[in-house]
């Protein structure tokens, strides 16, 4: 069983129908994480990672990152601690809420467009041929907000102002699991706009990540 907040979660080490105990202990259930990561290797500089969503809709490329105030275009603006990831956390916010149906949206912050392929985002993406092939439409809030996603199973892709842009960790495909952890730079504990989170369990558990990434040294 898994304690998340106070409540146990059956879980299993396999899929559900092939293990009928609900004896998978809670150490071993955080330790799988490290496992992933001890067993894959950091991407290398100049390295790709795919972002696709359920149907395939919408498949791209994700450069990995490379804050260096050296270079000219990779500003360390609201970058991560390691200039290798993007930085990344939920958000709690009423218009990511009523955009996606999700009282949380984790999200890679900050990417630069240069580092898609191939892929056309902000104004130009509503264009009658911005990104052929690809299944993406849009919704904009206003002039200056947008919010992308695959016109066929609905997945959510983007969001984009003119300063930011951020990607849906939901659409990464990652070696070493869902949360991308060789890619992104998790803000363990911290989300957006939390004075606008609905659901104060999911948002209080959250908060509690950090304190148990620090005990499994995570």
């Amino acid at each position: 069983m898994l304690d998340l907040n106070g409540r146990s979660i059956p879980t299993w080490s396999a899929a559900a129908q092939e293990i009928y105990s609900f004896d998978f202990p809670h150490a071993d259930v955080l330790s799988l994480a490290s496992k992933a990561m001890s067993a894959t290797p950091p991407p290398k500089e100049g390295s790709y990672l795919p972002a696709k969503c359920h149907c395939g809709g919408v498949s791209l490329l994700i450069k990995r990152a490379n804050y260096d105030a050296s270079i000219p275009g990779t500003s360390t603006h609201d970058s991560s601690s390691d200039p290798a990831k993007f930085r990344a956390s939920p958000c709690a916010c009423r218009s990511c809420r009523l955009s996606t149906v999700n009282v949380f949206n984790a999200n890679a912050s900050n990417i630069c467009e240069d580092k898609f392929m191939p892929v056309v985002v902000g104004h130009s993406a509503s264009g009658p041929n911005a990104n052929p092939g690809l299944a993406l439409k849009h919704y904009w809030s206003s002039p200056e907000r947008c919010w992308s996603f695959c016109g066929k199973c609905g997945a959510t892709i983007f969001y984009w102002s003119p300063d930011h842009l951020d990607v849906a960790v939901g659409i990464l495909r990652a070696e070493e699991g869902s949360m991308a952890r060789r890619w992104l730079d998790w803000e363990w504990g911290q989300y957006g706009f939390g004075e606008e989170c609905i659901d104060r369990e999911v948002c209080e558990a959250w908060k509690g990540s950090a304190e148990v990434m620090k005990n499994i040294g995570g």
